[in-house]
């Protein structure tokens, strides 16, 4: 997989979330995540989609993102 693509797709997917715009932030966090696999980036990717799923009141969805980033 491409760590530049994967990089690329979360900022982009962190702009999203900063904007309020968390349900196109989270899709494309999940897609960053997707490329960057078992990694720091995607470790680092799970915490923006938490913060995305947090802010939409996925709070559930949230906190297994964040038990599989320290897993």
């Amino acid at each position: 997989d491409d760590p530049v693509l994967a990089s690329y797709v979360a900022r982009r997917a962190n702009n999203l979330i900063m904007l309020g715009r968390y349900a196109e932030g989270v899709a494309l966090a999940e897609r960053a995540i997707a490329i960057a696999g078992d990694t720091i980036d995607g470790n680092f990717f799970r915490l923006m989609h938490a913060n995305g799923l947090m802010a939409l009141g996925r709070l559930g969805e949230a906190e297994a993102t964040l038990r599989t980033g320290i897993a």
